[in-house]
């Protein structure tokens, strides 16, 4: 019963996600993408996903001028760590994710482009804070 109530919460924060203004929370801790997606899911709502410009310069704001992790992801498909649909881009000049290795993750650069890393590349991240947490 209670993980069936755990899971129902998080898909109702998912939902609420969706359908507002994400807010950001930078985690100071070098991990690689699988365990900071694990950590963010852990002790918020998952990795950072970026809607828009305006999300793209928050995450680039909280980053404080480190890479960073966020949740962008391709095996083989691209996706969002929590399953929304990659609509928007902020690509560095010449990088494009469709081509190359299959498996890739998307990491905020210190000028606020993405660039593709090795996943098992250890980094600082940015996860969706939970609006549970306020």
């Amino acid at each position: 019963m209670m993980v069936l109530l755990q899971t129902f919460q998080k898909s109702v924060l998912l939902f609420f996600h969706k359908c507002r203004d994400s807010i950001f929370d930078l985690v100071d801790k070098e991990m690689s993408w699988s365990d900071a997606q694990r950590y963010c899911r852990e002790n918020f709502l998952d990795l950072a996903t970026v809607k828009n410009t305006g999300e793209n310069q928050q995450v680039h704001e909280k980053a404080q001028s480190k890479r960073v992790w966020i949740g962008l992801h391709r095996e083989p498909h691209i996706y969002w760590s929590d399953g929304t649909k990659y609509s928007f881009s902020n690509w560095a000049s010449g990088m494009n994710p469709f081509r190359g290795m299959s498996t890739i993750c998307a990491a905020l650069t210190r000028s606020g482009e993405w660039k593709t890393l090795s996943c098992e590349t250890r980094l600082p991240f940015d996860c969706n804070e939970s609006i549970s947490r306020y």
